[in-house]
């Protein structure tokens, strides 16, 4: 990592004095509070967004055939006292509805808890080291600690207005385990933004240096 003077000159991090105009390099932020505050917030609406994406694939793939919808529609017709039910159009416009929803309803039981995690979490999962990658390129000094503070605080914050501002289906359990992934998935994205912003600096150190050479 490094510094910059005001000058405008580029330092190493362990340099204490800036090569150019030598003037002392300013003391080290032990911990960057304002990353976890914005990160935060930037982390609650990819969550809400993630969850929101998470569900609309959960609900494509549950989407019933026309004769699992015909199968509710029998047993439908046969409570109604109906003999005979060869298409869903022999049931009222009401009980088709209820042909459908029932169709839904069992296809979302039939699916494996397993798929049903992937495709409501994979969004989440996949944007939250992305997003770290983002907060440690973009950010000063080494971030990695508060990078991944402020995935859990967006997590935290993103439940919570899911949970009970929208009336999504998850619970505390989901939120605690995606907890624990969220945090290794934001500090890993965040030390990989890190390393590119560190090797971008140290492309363009080594350009000003090459410059400075010159002249």
């Amino acid at each position: 990592m490094y510094w910059t003077c005001s000058c405008g000159t580029k330092n190493p991090e362990n340099s204490i004095k800036c090569g150019k105009c030598s003037k002392p390099s300013p003391a080290p932020k032990k911990f960057y509070a304002g990353i976890i505050v914005i990160g935060g917030i930037v982390f609650a609406l990819v969550y809400g967004v993630g969850i929101m994406i998470g569900g609309t694939l959960v609900a494509f793939s549950v989407t019933p055939t026309n004769e699992a919808i015909l199968v509710q529609a029998k047993i439908i017709g046969s409570e109604r006292g109906l003999k005979t039910v060869a298409t869903i159009n022999d049931l009222e416009k009401e009980d088709q509805s209820l042909a459908e929803e029932a169709a839904v309803e069992k296809a979302t039981k039939d699916m494996s808890l397993l798929v049903h995690s992937i495709l409501f979490w994979i969004v989440p999962f996949l944007l939250f080291p992305i997003i770290g990658i983002m907060v440690g390129f973009v950010s000063q000094g080494r971030t990695i600690l508060e990078g991944a503070i402020a995935g859990t605080a967006g997590q935290v914050l993103g439940f919570l207005a899911c949970k009970f501002g929208y009336h999504v289906d998850i619970n505390i359990i989901e939120l605690l385990v995606g907890l624990v992934v969220g945090f290794f998935l934001v500090a890993a994205g965040t030390y990989m933004g890190e390393a590119i912003q560190e090797k971008r600096e140290r492309a363009s150190l080594a350009a000003q240096d090459e410059e400075e050479a010159f002249y």
